[in-house]
């Protein structure tokens, strides 16, 4: 009997560690949206998540740890694997297609976060980071975002590899231009707002991929 009582308290105490773990972030999310790392305390995390100060040291550590369980929880959402593979970019489609579809691929990610309220925190999160001087001593654009982007990357480069280089990263830097844009204006946005957004970014992208390429040919 007192080992059953035991294991429903324990299974108890979980779950409202795992709420409170869960609140803390959700807090933490449109605080370091809105005013970056440095501009955040623990002190006002946890008074935004209803929880005592100590609850930060004791489930995430520190304010570094919390805000990379901010990352950890996003980036499996955007991963550039899954993206891919649920695209199904294959070699005998036309090279248009190829581009078309890898193009979408990358855009996908940043689709996904702008179509919830979360997401667009974590977006603005992005968009901070890359701004901050002080980012370096994170690494967390290293980390997550750069691999992610040069998996989509290498994508490209092995469908089209007669374009130079100096074009390619011309085209490549369009697209980062693009998803730049893309994440720091027009909020808040509804989901059809959304879906036509990335419509006229993956005709504009293309185009220009294309553009580069006939450019090459001629």
């Amino acid at each position: 009997m007192l080992c059953l009582r035991a294991k429903w308290d324990r299974m108890v105490r979980s779950k409202t560690e795992n709420r409170t773990r869960l609140r803390l972030l959700e807090a933490a999310e449109p605080l370091f949206a809105s005013l970056g790392y440095d501009g955040v305390s623990l002190r006002t995390v946890a008074a935004n998540a209803g929880a005592q100060l100590g609850a930060i040291p004791y489930h995430y550590g520190t304010k570094l740890a919390l805000y990379r369980a901010i990352w950890e929880h996003w980036m499996p959402a955007i991963s550039a694997d899954v993206l891919l593979r649920d695209l199904a970019v294959h070699p005998a489609m036309s090279l248009e297609e190829q581009i078309r579809r890898l193009v979408t691929a990358f855009l996908n990610g940043p689709r996904i976060l702008l179509k919830s309220e979360r997401g667009s925190y974590f977006a603005a999160i992005l968009v901070r980071e890359a701004n901050d001087p002080g980012r370096s001593d994170r690494t967390l654009l290293e980390e997550f975002i750069f691999p992610n982007g040069n998996l989509i990357r290498n994508e490209l480069v092995r469908a089209m590899p007669g374009l130079s280089a100096d074009r390619f990263d011309a085209g490549f830097k369009m697209t980062i231009g693009a998803i730049q844009i893309a994440f720091e204006n027009d909020k808040p946005r509804s989901d059809d707002h959304v879906e036509a957004l990335f419509a006229a970014l993956t005709e504009f992208i293309v185009s220009g991929w294309l553009g580069l390429l006939r450019k090459k040919a001629a």
